[in-house]
């Protein structure tokens, strides 16, 4: 067998991904200043979800109790251990296991900035 006669840097492919590489290396650059406000952000949502579930489990069946300027009134006890409470301003049912779930991230040092 011979060798192909076309070299891979005469391939326009080389030179497609070279940029696609160069693009993200860019949004990189462009939104890495961004990640430690990103990561306050979620850590005050994972904190306000803790504060939540410890109020809603200190609170009986059909009490309200305050959170953050927020009203709830906590409703039955749930399958699976989940904590339902309804939002009183909004009328709106909430799962706050499952917020608390949704706002956890990683709990590597080094993602945390």
């Amino acid at each position: 067998m011979a060798p192909c006669p076309i070299k891979v840097s005469e391939c326009a492919t080389k030179k497609s991904r070279s940029g696609v590489k160069s693009r993200m290396d860019q949004r990189t650059r462009t939104q890495l200043p961004l990640l430690p406000a990103l990561l306050r952000a979620v850590e005050r949502q994972r904190k306000d979800a803790e504060d939540r579930i410890t109020a809603a489990r200190a609170t009986p069946a059909g009490g309200r109790f305050l959170v953050a300027g927020e009203e709830f009134e906590r409703c039955g006890s749930g399958l699976a251990r989940r904590v339902h409470v309804t939002e009183v301003a909004a009328g709106r049912r909430r799962d706050l296991i499952h917020e608390e779930e949704a706002a956890s991230f990683p709990s590597d040092p080094k993602l945390r900035g």
